[in-house]
């Protein structure tokens, strides 16, 4: 009988540790993401001469963006938000990136490629 008591309570206790709701989960999942740092990549700039002169004017100045180490992503099959962590790269570290990695349409914004993300946390809902 105590077995299946402590079953139930078990079983009681796990269902409550959901959110109410996709909002309340996201929430939650925004607040953890903002607490976990962030790191900064830039593109250098390039020397302005007779070959690079034809360039848009960014890529003559140091393109600089912070990035977040974490982030939520919506998982509705599941009803959970998944908090992800950036496994390769550090808190607070500088990183140069290739040309190639500057938005097209936005040449003031870069793409950081090659990211190992891993589930840290899971609210669910």
């Amino acid at each position: 009988m105590k077995q299946i008591f402590f079953l139930f309570l078990g079983s009681t206790i796990l269902a409550s540790c959901a959110y109410p709701s996709i909002y309340e989960a996201s929430y939650s999942c925004t607040a953890w993401a903002k607490k976990g740092g962030s790191y900064t990549g830039v593109i250098k700039a390039i020397e302005k001469n007779a070959q690079s002169q034809d360039q848009i004017d960014e890529v003559f100045k140091d393109t600089v963006n912070t990035f977040s180490l974490r982030k939520c992503t919506k998982e509705i099959a599941t009803k959970q938000v998944l908090g992800l962590s950036i496994q390769n790269r550090i808190a607070g570290q500088t990183y140069t990136f290739n040309e190639s990695q500057r938005v097209k349409d936005a040449p003031l914004r870069l793409i950081d490629i090659n990211l190992d993300w891993e589930v840290k946390k899971r609210f669910r809902y």
